[in-house]
């Protein structure tokens, strides 16, 4: 997995293939699993603080609808 990384990760002419075993290699090792997790956490983390935070509400809707779009996606 090592050697796949050194090898395609930085190619400025990578390829499909090349994408496909780095993708791989990001599944196998469960970076994506952590990744996602993280994620997860500092967008509660942000949430809390929104919760928190003496702010105007409608400033604090249009941030957490922000701090959402900007960590939702399909992988």
């Amino acid at each position: 997995q090592a050697a796949v990384v050194r090898q395609h990760l930085g190619d400025t002419h990578l390829g499909e293939a090349g994408v496909a075993l780095l993708r791989e290699v990001i599944v196998e090792t469960g970076s994506l699993r952590r990744v996602e997790a993280l994620i997860d956490d500092l967008l509660a983390q942000s949430q809390a603080g929104l919760a928190a935070a003496q702010i105007d509400g409608d400033a604090r809707e249009v941030l957490e609808s922000l701090a959402v779009a900007a960590t939702s996606r399909t992988v």
